[in-house]
């Protein structure tokens, strides 16, 4: 092989590699002592010709920054070669190698590359090689549809069923392998459901359900495959998808899982169906259970994803035309919801907020006394003290306001009371001159009615 010239130039500004330990034969070549091109010739052409060694070198280049086309150039024919190669040291370093570029130069990786990973080492009956090539053929086809799209024509589904045992279950698959292939699904359906034929669509979709079926699964397959799931039928997905009975129980056990990546990846699948705005599928979430899952999915000690997730379900679900307020208060949500206004994550409390600003031009006057009681008038106070320049927020807020305050008379003392505690009456006062004549005049209301609901008491104690 003949040694670029360009490339030894480069390598003249190389230092040493720290070792970096991934695995007992994963060392880094060390390339401290070529400290100029002779010596690094020299180097080089030590190696014989073992292609292990050489691309060893090669990804010690990667880790360098050296992805220039002529260093990438110089040592493609040794990857194609060890694709093709059933020389093993050499395969796990090339494979290594290609996760580099996917990283960092994706364009460098062609079909041919790609059809080999495909052609030769899906069919590898070595476990730590199907290891390493699955996750890597998922991040370069999770980057490219194109790519995707010239997987799909070397029937990459069809080789990836093999590995899981789906057609043939008496088929002992490790669950290693399973894990990594379900990730690859995962990535294949990441783009969605456009530009993919009938016979890949159908495919991805049958297994996908079929792992969702079984709720005791894999947690890693789990929560690979509801991504799956999730990517192929969220909007504006290209095809009509039809919820199954025996899917949407499990997707409501899994929301119970100790796993939050499942059960973030569930609030997905549950908000793309809510988003479709078909009332049957949300039907069959509420009538399975969802709204009782939510308190605990809103407790303090949930991941803060999770929590923000499911308060934008709920906003979703209290947008709607149907009226779903009654099951929401009846499931005991609402003091969760209030609670979190004072949640120190910023968009958690801004969420929170917004459902409860949908809450209240529903509520019934007992309604309304059991938020005041909940102190939930706290809550919107607390979330306008610190976002009072956040317009959609404060035009909800200052919405509940007046609408709590023109429901009953009853209800001016104590939310007057509550807003001088929190500064809120001060905050009004500003929102007077915000520039949304909307907000100003909204807040310049609310003003009045304390002002004349105030001196209208005044008025009783003199004349007692």
């Amino acid at each position: 092989m003949k040694i670029n010239f360009v490339l030894l130039l480069f390598l003249l500004q190389l230092t040493i590699i720290n070792a970096i330990e991934e695995e007992d034969d994963d060392e880094l070549f060390d390339l401290s002592s070529a400290h100029n091109p002779e010596e690094f010739k020299e180097l080089f052409l030590a190696q014989k010709g073992d292609p292990e060694k050489i691309l060893k070198i090669f990804r010690a280049l990667l880790l360098q920054g050296f992805t220039d086309d002529v260093v990438i150039n110089m040592f493609k024919p040794v990857i194609i070669s060890s694709l093709y190669d059933d020389y093993f040291p050499a395969q796990k370093e090339v494979l290594r190698v290609l996760d580099l570029l996917a990283e960092s130069r994706i364009d460098q990786i062609d079909k041919e590359i790609i059809e080999a990973l495909i052609q030769k080492f899906l069919h590898s009956r070595n476990v730590e090689i199907l290891i390493k090539v699955l996750p890597l053929l998922a991040k370069i086809i999770k980057k490219d549809s194109k790519i995707r799209e010239f997987a799909f024509s070397l029937h990459i589904d069809e080789h990836l069923f093999l590995l899981t045992g789906f057609k043939d279950p008496e088929v002992h698959v490790p669950v290693e392998i399973v894990r990594e292939v379900t990730k690859f699904i995962k990535a294949l359906c990441f783009l969605g459901d456009k530009n993919l034929s009938e016979k890949h669509r159908i495919n991805l979709s049958i297994v996908t359900e079929s792992f969702l079926f079984n709720a005791k699964a894999d947690p890693e397959i789990l929560k690979s495959v509801t991504w799956a799931y999730y990517y192929l039928t969220r909007p504006p997905n290209v095809k009509q998808y039809f919820l199954i009975d025996k899917l949407v129980k499990n997707h409501i056990k899994h929301l119970g899982h100790n796993d939050e990546e499942l059960v973030l990846s569930t609030l997905h699948v549950i908000e793309s169906v809510v988003d479709k705005n078909k009332p049957d599928q949300i039907e069959m979430f509420l009538s399975n259970g969802f709204l009782s899952k939510v308190p605990n999915l809103l407790a303090s000690n949930s991941h803060e994803m999770i929590v923000g997730k499911t308060l934008e379900i709920l906003g979703q679900l209290l947008s709607k035309p149907q009226n779903y307020l009654s099951a929401i208060v009846e499931a005991g949500i609402i003091p969760n919801v209030i609670e979190n206004m004072f949640h120190k994550n910023v968009d958690i409390k801004n969420a929170a907020a917004i459902v409860i600003c949908f809450v209240v031009p529903s509520s019934s006057l007992d309604q309304i006394k059991a938020l005041i009681k909940n102190k939930a008038i706290h809550g919107l106070c607390h979330v306008l003290k610190y976002h009072e320049k956040e317009e959609p927020v404060v035009d909800g807020i200052i919405g509940g306001y007046l609408f709590i305050l023109k429901s009953a008379k009853e209800f001016v003392k104590p939310v007057c009371e509550i807003l001088d505690e929190c500064d809120g009456i001060h905050i009004l006062h500003r929102l007077k001159k915000h520039q949304n004549i909307a907000i100003s005049k909204s807040a310049d209301e609310i003003i009045q009615i304390f002002d004349y609901i105030m001196a209208e008491e005044n008025s009783s104690r003199t004349e007692l």
